[in-house]
């Protein structure tokens, strides 16, 4: 996991928003089924407001295929505007928004 980054800004139609990862694909242990890649999301400001959490699915991040930071961002801004779209208000509070994306191919993967 060396030089995979855990935490960053993104900004989405001007706003800037704090990212950081939550966990790491794999399996929570040995019994439990593999999961994706997930990151928390918020306004990147003192106030403690609504969170975004996009649960990548496994299929789309896995070591052999590890994303560069910008292409991280870039598909972290993608999902926040998504989730926007979804119904995530950044500036309420309450619990975490959840929000699971579709599988990309990833940019790096060669095929297409």
């Amino acid at each position: 996991m060396s030089g995979f980054p855990t935490s960053g800004l993104a900004t989405v139609s001007g706003v800037e928003y704090t990212w950081e990862v939550k966990h790491l694909w794999g399996a929570s242990s040995m019994y439990d089924n593999y999961r994706g890649l997930a990151i928390t999301v918020a306004l990147n400001s003192e106030a403690k407001l609504k969170e975004l959490t996009i649960e990548f699915p496994i299929s789309e991040f896995r070591w052999e295929r590890q994303p560069t930071k910008s292409q991280l961002i870039s598909r972290i801004s993608q999902c926040i505007e998504e989730a926007i779209g979804a119904g995530w208000v950044a500036t309420k509070r309450g619990k975490a928004f959840v929000y699971s994306p579709k599988c990309l191919t990833h940019p790096s993967s060669g095929t297409g």
